[in-house]
């Protein structure tokens, strides 16, 4: 954005971002944010986080294909929808391992009991 200077107006009911980046440069761009935002989550061995994968890269298909000039609006505008498919997604594993609010506090409290005992300062002798 320093180099190549952004321009957004309103077209239609979609932002339209200008730059003055050439085209071979905004290509790469695209396809090295599509690799890393879509690519690992195909790859997921978590079936939510696979069909969060699969979604965006369909989302990326339409935007592109209906609306090339705005793509990054409309792909913006998927993402926000994704974002509850996100919520449940973390919601849902959360529950999985669930742990008592006082879990780790209890934890910290035995683990230091049991250490207290076997540390040696150098300050106290």
């Amino acid at each position: 954005m320093i180099a190549y200077p952004m321009h957004a107006e309103i077209v239609g009911k979609h932002v339209l971002y200008q730059d003055t980046a050439s085209n071979t440069l905004g290509l790469i761009t695209i396809v090295l944010y599509l690799f890393a935002t879509v690519a690992a989550l195909v790859v997921s061995s978590t079936k939510r986080v696979y069909v969060l994968g699969i979604i965006m890269g369909l989302s990326f298909i339409v935007s592109a294909f209906f609306y090339i000039r705005c793509l990054t609006s409309v792909w913006c505008f998927f993402a926000a929808v994704m974002s509850f498919w996100v919520s449940y997604i973390v919601r849902d594993e959360h529950k999985k391992f669930h742990f008592p609010k006082h879990a780790l506090a209890m934890a910290l409290a035995q683990w230091s009991r049991h250490n207290t005992d076997t540390i040696e300062s150098p300050c106290l002798h």
